[in-house]
């Protein structure tokens, strides 16, 4: 066999390579201009000469911080520069701007990272493959999908945004893209957007037969309910079980009637109904670890069918690897432990992290993950 003739062994499953761009690259696209070269370059010299007692003037650093308007930061500005330059005998007056909050851990992540911090609505663009990107950079991750039909779905997502749309197939009955997209913020009893994080981390979904839509929070435990727009309704009772806080109702599902479907993150299941909920599989003993398949959705069940699918996961943080677990069970209170088949159909490699694959559907006998 000569080497022209070789058949390729490397890479065959990886469809395309985009590296990262360096930041010498960008430096070369978007090169700073002249003035403002000047004015940054004289700003701290000036600023060097006061703090070093060369020049007798105070230094007043002002406002506006983060920003998350850039038309207000302009306009913000252009009312400082008169009194600026009104006051430079006595005062050298900087102003402050930060477009990322890198210490930032939890809530808002400044302009750069979180640009649409006052937005209702965004916009989704099919990427390939099962992957979304938005221009709604609070969009984040998909916490959990529900289908209303074969075409129409809801998601929440971990920053307390609902997402609605429809898939597109192809002649194959192959995801194609998906369409119609709408996203807008979660809201809370006075109609005002879930803001920041720990109140807005939305991790079950359910959709109810009277058209309500159940969501479950993994922080400030609990379940609302929201119309098919996202208006507040109330709230549902909750199992009476002390959640541990960031792992508390992972999934919820319809189950008949008015009731619904609540499971732990770290095990147990409740059935609920508008007055109480009664426990259906105790939490083990020991609490599990991320090394250990821990349910993160249900489905709920089907016109027809007479079970539903629990979708588990476990991360192995130093290879990077997720376990994924498909489950099926008795959709109806059953005698315990109403399991008809577990299976592990593949194992993900990096980029993984321990937020992936939180969300599963059944549509028409179909998994969609």
């Amino acid at each position: 066999m000569t080497p022209q003739s070789k058949p390729n062994t490397d890479d065959i499953r990886i469809k395309e390579i985009k590296e990262l761009v360096p930041p010498a690259h960008v430096f070369r696209e978007y090169p700073v201009s002249s003035r403002a070269a000047s004015t940054t370059f004289n700003a701290r010299q000036t600023i060097h000469r006061i703090l070093h007692g060369a020049d007798d003037r105070l230094l007043v650093v002002i406002g506006p911080c983060s920003i998350h308007d850039t038309q207000a930061a302009l306009e913000y500005a252009a009312k400082l520069q008169p009194l600026r330059d009104a006051l430079a005998g006595e005062l050298l007056v900087v102003m402050r701007v930060y477009f990322e909050k890198p210490r930032t851990t939890v809530g808002w992540k400044g302009l750069i990272n979180d640009p649409d911090l006052e937005a209702g609505t965004g916009q989704l663009v099919f990427a390939g493959g099962v992957q979304i990107t938005s221009g709604f950079s609070r969009l984040h991750g998909l916490s959990d999908i529900k289908f209303e039909d074969a075409e129409r779905f809801f998601a929440v997502t971990d920053e307390g945004l609902l997402v609605r749309g429809r898939v597109e197939l192809d002649a194959a009955g192959r995801l194609a893209g998906v369409a119609g997209l709408q996203v807008r913020p979660l809201v809370d009893p006075d109609g005002a957007p879930l803001i920041p994080k720990y109140l807005a981390d939305a991790e079950g979904l359910a959709l109810m037969p009277n058209g309500e839509l159940l969501v479950s929070f993994e922080r400030l435990h609990r379940v609302w309910r929201y119309d098919r727009d996202g208006r507040w309704l109330g709230e549902r009772v909750i199992p009476d079980f002390p959640f541990t806080e960031n792992e508390g109702m992972e999934g919820i599902a319809w189950a008949a009637g008015d009731a619904f479907w609540a499971a732990g993150e770290n095990g147990g299941l409740w059935w609920c109904e508008p007055e109480a909920c009664a426990i259906h599989d105790d939490p083990p003993e020991a609490t599990p670890t991320d090394a250990d398949l821990r349910l993160t959705s249900l489905t709920q069940a089907i016109d027809g069918e007479r079970w539903r699918y629990e979708l588990s996961r476990s991360y192995n943080s130093t290879t990077n690897t997720n376990v994924i677990a498909i489950q099926r069970r008795e959709s109806a209170r059953c005698v315990y432990p109403c399991i008809l088949g577990r299976w592990i159909p593949t194992i993900f490699t990096a980029p993984a992290t321990v937020d992936n694959f939180e969300g599963i559907a059944a549509v028409d006998r179909k998994i969609v993950v």
